[in-house]
């Protein structure tokens, strides 16, 4: 295998031309044997191969994609292509401030949380989930797309209404087409709004994550039993406060890893795991690998 540039960080302010508009649509062919455009991002990407074959790298390995191919990345997922023959890319980068805004709503609707946050890819999975579209799934999506950039450089306020709706409209063609081809449970699904201590507790972790958190002192500022507030916790977020902190720690430690020249033991320091040992263990367990083994593979390395 032969690889071509070393890892882009693509921002929101790089992909998103147009001052209104709430997302971005690009294309591109993508043939040879050199690894191709290895990034990540900061918004959300969903990917629709129209055409060729190829193969996806991404952190957790190689996988091949022909036409038909569709996926979602959320921010902070890297990959690249290679070995590819007329592999047909197109690109929907959506600015991930509507999921908070304008698109909220969109958590409430089963295929689409499903799709967008459920089944979605993160740092913290082990594969990334890929549909395949029928060839009239393919053309109608294609539309879709082709509608989206038609009005995308309507650079005005007014014109990010009819944007908003088309994307809406998209997503949602997008959702029903996954779903006829392999129906997606949306039941039991993360709340949209969070209880009053669930949420602080989230802006805590955010703010401070370095602090020496406890469930006692956690669970005891809400005036709430130690029980009760990781039942809470867990019902709301799927996961146990502490679980939940240790995955966030292991995104920020990954992201620093590739975009700063910070040493590893001030990254674990940064991110609260001051002892060196601990820190590469609780990062393996996350991303397969030592923080070290992780920027030498995905940074460091030079490729020619």
């Amino acid at each position: 295998m032969q690889y071509g540039k070393i890892l882009q960080h693509l921002t929101f302010n790089k992909i998103f031309l147009h001052k209104h508009a709430p997302y971005a649509i690009y294309r591109h062919q993508v043939t040879g044997d050199h690894v191709n455009n290895i990034h990540d991002h900061d918004f959300v990407e969903l990917v629709l191969i129209s055409g060729g074959m190829g193969t996806q790298i991404t952190p957790y390995g190689q996988v091949t994609i022909t036409t038909g191919a569709l996926f979602i990345l959320q921010p902070g997922v890297w990959h690249g292509y290679f070995d590819c023959d007329s592999l047909l890319v197109n690109v929907c980068a959506i600015d991930c401030r509507l999921f908070d805004s304008e698109l909220a709503w969109l958590r409430d609707n089963p295929l689409l949380h499903a799709l967008l946050w459920e089944n979605a890819i993160s740092p913290l999975h082990d594969t990334i989930p890929i549909h395949y579209l029928w060839p009239q799934q393919i053309a109608r999506c294609s539309k879709a797309f082709f509608m989206l950039q038609e009005i995308e450089s309507k650079d005005t306020l007014q014109a990010r209404v009819q944007q908003i709706g088309r994307l809406t409209t998209f997503l949602a063609d997008i959702a029903d087409c996954v779903s006829a081809n392999a129906p997606i449970a949306g039941q039991d699904r993360k709340p949209t709004t969070f209880s009053p201590p669930v949420e602080k507790t989230l802006l805590m972790f955010s703010e401070n994550m370095a602090h020496d958190w406890s469930i006692t002192d956690l669970s005891s500022s809400f005036g709430l039993t130690t029980p009760y507030y990781i039942r809470l916790f867990k019902r709301e977020m799927g996961e146990s406060p502490l679980s939940y902190l240790s995955g966030l720690r292991a995104r920020r430690a990954a992201q620093l890893l590739l975009h700063s020249e910070s040493s590893i033991n001030c990254i674990g320091v940064d991110v609260g795991w001051e002892d060196a040992g601990y820190f590469s263990r609780r990062f393996r367990h996350y991303f397969g690998v030592s923080p070290r083994e992780y920027r030498q593979k995905y940074r460091d390395l030079m490729y020619t």
